[in-house]
């Protein structure tokens, strides 16, 4: 083809810039790329040597983000202050898009983390008889409080740990995830006996700058924790086995508990595959 015509048909064109005719005609309609005449016989449309240079410039800017609207003033280039400030729009726009992928990345990656985690205790590559003391850390969390109506709720936790005020306030605020769900229980007797009439529900996300009172702080303090493998049905003996400890070791539990889900209901429906860790805040005197 002769590139140095003075004007090409429109499959011309296409065949130049490798994009099609149904994408120009598009781009006509659009009133962005505008033949330079069409024949009034034959209705073909033709473009000069300039729209060559407009298509390739239409094909990297759709390339690095930019709308069709925002392309069609672009073309313009009349202005520099106009161009400028679409370009720290569009700029600004790429890295709100950039930290939502980053947080993505990391919500994904701590899942995954904890069900690695879950694994090693599962396959035995890290003790589960183990009591440690540790540093529960401050976080910022998503909370939500569960109130108990019957019995047979306190024993539902696929409905207690999919929580849906958790998922629709992540949904309404665009939260993600930072961590593995807690439950918070304010008296680990009711809970070993079964007895507890409300619970709350806390999971750890990135810190936000978000006026909602289901966004709080939660941790910060020393305590004593137990790996619990298997069903939640008999997980009250690994809390007696973790009191008992305390005990022996002269350490005085605050009185409320917490429950770690590394492997839940989120991730398998095997109940002898849940990893909880249990965690007793403790009197630091």
């Amino acid at each position: 083809m002769d590139l140095k015509k003075s004007e090409f048909l429109i499959g011309e064109l296409a065949e130049i810039c490798e994009i099609s005719p149904i994408t120009l005609r598009y781009y006509d309609k659009m009133k962005i790329l505008k033949p330079d005449r069409i024949c009034t016989e034959t209705n073909y449309r033709y473009y000069s040597q300039e729209k060559i240079f407009f298509v390739l410039m239409i094909k990297y800017y759709k390339r690095i983000g930019f709308t069709l609207k925002e392309i069609s003033i672009l073309l313009n280039r009349t202005n520099l202050e106009q161009i400028q400030k679409y370009f720290t729009k569009k700029l600004e726009e790429i890295e709100g898009e950039i930290q939502k992928s980053y947080r993505k990345h990391a919500a994904v990656r701590e899942w995954s983390h904890l069900i690695n985690e879950g694994q090693d205790y599962l396959n035995n590559i890290l003790p589960t008889s183990d009591v440690k003391i540790v540093n529960f850390p401050l976080r910022q969390v998503v909370a939500s409080k569960v109130l108990i109506n019957c019995n047979q709720e306190r024993h539902d936790f696929d409905s207690i740990l999919v929580n849906k005020q958790i998922v629709n306030t992540a949904e309404k605020y665009n939260l993600y995830c930072a961590g593995p769900v807690l439950l918070f229980y304010r008296d680990y007797k009711e809970r070993i006996e079964g007895t507890f009439n409300e619970l709350d529900i806390y999971v750890p996300i990135y810190d936000e700058i978000t006026h909602s009172d289901s966004i709080l702080d939660f941790g910060g303090f020393k305590a004593v924790s137990l790996v619990h493998i298997g069903t939640y049905a008999d997980i009250h003996l690994s809390y007696l086995k973790l009191i008992h400890w305390c005990h022996e070791n002269k350490i005085l539990p605050l009185g409320s508990s917490i429950e770690k889900y590394l492997i839940d209901p989120w991730s398998t429906n095997d109940e002898q595959k849940y990893v909880t860790e249990i965690v007793l805040p403790i009197s630091c005197k």
